[in-house]
């Protein structure tokens, strides 16, 4: 490649590197806070000539240094539709955009439960065309440390086609809310379900908080790989305390089989998830073993094994034969049990879980663990044998503080918003 081309390549190259961006939920038929400054941002080519126009307004900025910019609109107090340029050395147009009234929804599985899954879903979702109300959904993301952008599809306008996918409890606020005061809507969906209090809390909150801030300066800043070893460090003495034994030296092939050897296995009571008991708030894989004595009459017929709900996954045995498998967490487990796999005598169920975040274990009323004969039951309420199989190394959303908040709140800032619907996030103290 001769000088000149070399030149030509290095300067198209640099311009190709300076395309003007947005956030991720910037996008047509979003929403913007009214009666109050807009703040629009993004990033460029260090030093570049940005120009924004909106609304009769027209303003402009220069990148600094490092790419970043940012401008503030004059506040709207009109509706809109509205389109709005943002122009550097390439221009972006996001159209049809509504100023009203922005709230954002956080939490756990109440915020994200969506209008599809809600009671009369069907008339809900048939009577939804409203396009004054405008939905956006942020996806799954963790980071140790705080981001810029997040993952994140469009915002959508509802209608019967878009809603069954909206957050309930911020659809039905915002469609009462709408009647009352007739003010376009915005809602921006960043949950998870599952999720305790503190992924959704900033260091710098934790920092500033005089119960909170011994803790949070024992949690290093380190990216999610180092978490996860960080992770295994953690637990792996504690779990040989409370089983007597190293991870690593566990036969778990032989763990279903009737005449197992489980006598030096701890126990723990069932159902109660396993978070608030010895083992306190792991991810991973635990054994569960019951034996049961049964007479004659229990095996004559066919028994279906109620083992309430459980968090998140399971494969269950009975006497070695395995009999069932979910791999969903809020779905109760019924297992029939044929006719032949139960005895007289000595019983033993065995029941693999595996949680890969948030709450684990068997868990739900005690009226639902129990083995069903038809014409009568017997509780399985009470002591089990456990043991740890494994740890899951990977980090999780609930591993440690901070991981939701930096990568699905961290992002939003400094964007203006109404307010904030919160529904609710678990405390786990640490």
């Amino acid at each position: 490649m001769n000088r000149f081309f070399l030149i030509l390549f290095l300067f198209y190259g640099t311009l190709a590197n300076a395309t003007v961006s947005l956030p991720n939920f910037f996008s047509d038929n979003m929403v913007l806070q009214r009666n109050t400054k807009i703040p629009i941002w993004g990033w460029a080519a260090a030093n570049e000539s940005i120009q924004i126009n909106f609304y009769n307004q027209s303003k402009s900025t220069i990148a600094d240094s490092l790419g970043n910019w940012k401008i503030l609109l004059d506040s709207v107090s009109v509706f809109g539709p509205f389109t709005l340029e943002v122009i550097g050395t390439n221009k972006i147009v996001i159209s049809n955009i509504l100023v009203g009234d922005v709230w954002l929804c956080s939490g756990q599985s109440n915020m994200e439960w969506t209008v599809g899954q809600s009671n009369n879903a069907k008339i809900e979702i048939q009577n939804a065309a409203n396009d004054q109300i405008r939905h956006v959904k942020f996806e799954h993301q963790i980071s140790s440390v705080p981001l810029n952008n997040c993952k994140t599809g469009n915002w959508e306008i509802c209608s019967p086609k878009t809603v069954g996918n909206f957050t309930a409890a911020g659809y039905f606020f915002a469609k009462n809310l709408y009647e009352k005061i007739k003010v376009p809507i915005g809602l921006i969906n960043s949950s998870w379900g599952g999720t305790n209090i503190e992924t959704w809390i900033s260091r710098s909150g934790f920092e500033s908080s005089p119960e909170f801030k011994e803790m949070i300066q024992k949690m290093p800043i380190v990216n999610l790989d180092s978490f996860a070893k960080i992770n295994l460090q953690k637990w792996a003495p504690r779990i040989e305390a409370i089983q007597g034994n190293r991870l690593n030296n566990l036969k778990t092939n032989e763990f279903q089989l009737l005449h197992f050897d489980d006598f030096s296995w701890p126990f723990m009571k069932l159902p109660n998830q396993w978070e608030s008991q010895k083992i306190g708030d792991l991810d991973g894989i635990v054994w569960f073993r019951k034996t049961i004595n049964l007479t004659e009459q229990d095996i004559e017929n066919e028994a279906v094994l109620e083992l309430a709900m459980i968090d998140d996954e399971d494969i269950t045995y009975v006497n070695g034969l395995k009999i069932g498998e979910t791999k969903v967490w809020n779905e109760p487990r019924k297992y029939k049990i044929p006719k032949g796999i139960l005895m007289k005598g000595e019983n033993c169920i065995a029941v693999k879980v595996t949680d890969n975040g948030g709450g684990g274990g068997i868990y739900g009323d005690t009226s639902t663990l129990q083995l069903n004969f038809g014409k009568y039951t017997k509780s399985l309420s009470g002591n089990w044998k456990f043991q740890i199989e494994s740890i899951k190394q990977s980090v999780s959303e609930n591993s440690f503080p901070s991981l939701c908040y930096n990568a699905m709140i961290e992002p939003i800032i400094p964007f203006a918003i109404k307010g904030v619907l919160w529904y609710q996030g678990g405390i786990k103290c640490r």
